[in-house]
């Protein structure tokens, strides 16, 4: 038996896992390989002396003895959230506070910079992570992240969500690839154009199929890729278009070694930003001010395709598309 020794760690890559229904799924939102989760998850059912979880050939299903476990496991994590919460009116050094903050890889190249170089003036560190925005806010779930960067989240009771920018996904491709004196891309034509398209919790992979199953389209999908950071090697290489922000590849679009086509409609995104609500209010409001500003600094030049929200509009910043 564990006789008081389990590990909070523990508790929580089981919770992820028996979430998730498969050791890949849960791996990947813990950013962890897979044979290691497998490994942690192992160790604690030899500690408990019980199986928790039924392995079959692509998921996992939890046996009744996982089932309580799963219910008392969880309760435990938000006791020791609600243990940590309830002394943060206690700490008298409020200058230092670190908030943990996740970053989508095109808001953070957009903005990171301002936002490290300011902080300091309202006594904030920020502790960033980088990663996919589901996979970002299932973390901010847990509580093991403040706040994160995401496309299009769903509201929760567990946090806030302050819409930023609509953003304008294009289709990518290495110069000269397709015509760049075309009109936009009609919507109609996407199965002619072969895709590079990211892992199942890329969002604009999963516009992508939305748009599939809403047109009725059969995709011509030539490589799945989910290190989203060997894109930009395939898409140098070979005849394949990428389905994504235009400020990903901002830099590379500005030397002419990719060039961008709209869609026809314009496919919108709403990326926002997600604030636990364990996050004291007054904090919430200087970090939420601090990224506004940096926002509003980018529109100002044009260069990432994005388009205010009203909260933003109406403090003297007018949308402009890059």
């Amino acid at each position: 038996m564990a006789g008081g020794r389990l590990s909070t760690r523990k508790l929580r890559y089981f919770i992820e896992t028996a979430r998730s229904g498969s050791f890949v799924a849960a791996a990947r939102a813990l950013n962890m390989s897979q044979p290691a989760l497998s490994l942690q998850i192992k160790q604690l059912e030899d500690e408990l002396g019980v199986e928790l979880l039924s392995r079959q050939s692509r998921r996992i299903t939890l046996t009744p003895a996982g089932e309580d476990f799963l219910r008392h496991a969880e309760a435990a994590i938000e006791a020791i959230r609600r243990a940590e919460a309830s002394v943060e009116k206690y700490r008298t050094d409020k200058s230092s506070q670190t908030i943990n903050l996740g970053l989508i890889p095109t808001i953070g190249r957009a903005i990171v910079h301002e936002l490290l170089d300011k902080s300091d003036q309202l006594g904030i560190r920020f502790a960033l992570r980088e990663g996919l925005g589901n996979e970002l806010l299932n973390i901010v779930r847990k509580g093991e992240l403040q706040a994160t960067f995401c496309y299009d989240p769903q509201p929760s009771d567990g946090y806030t969500v302050h819409p930023l920018v609509r953003e304008y996904p294009v289709l990518v491709c290495r110069k000269g690839l397709g015509d760049s004196n075309a009109k936009p891309i009609a919507i109609t034509d996407l199965p002619r154009f072969p895709l590079l398209i990211g892992g199942t919790t890329n969002a604009s992979r999963m516009v992508l199929e939305r748009l599939a199953a809403d047109y009725a389209l059969r995709l011509d999908i030539r490589y799945e890729v989910p290190a989203t950071s060997l894109h930009r090697e395939i898409l140098l290489k070979e005849d394949v278009y990428s389905f994504v922000p235009q400020g990903h590849y901002l830099a590379d679009l500005e030397a002419g070694t990719l060039e961008k086509h709209a869609l026809d409609p314009p496919v919108e995104q709403m990326l926002a930003l997600v604030v636990s609500n364990r996050l004291e209010a007054v904090v919430q409001s200087a970090v939420l001010g601090l990224i506004k500003a940096a926002i509003a600094r980018q529109i100002g030049q044009g260069k990432q395709g994005w388009m205010l929200y009203g909260a933003l509009e109406s403090a003297g910043v007018h949308p402009r598309l890059g």
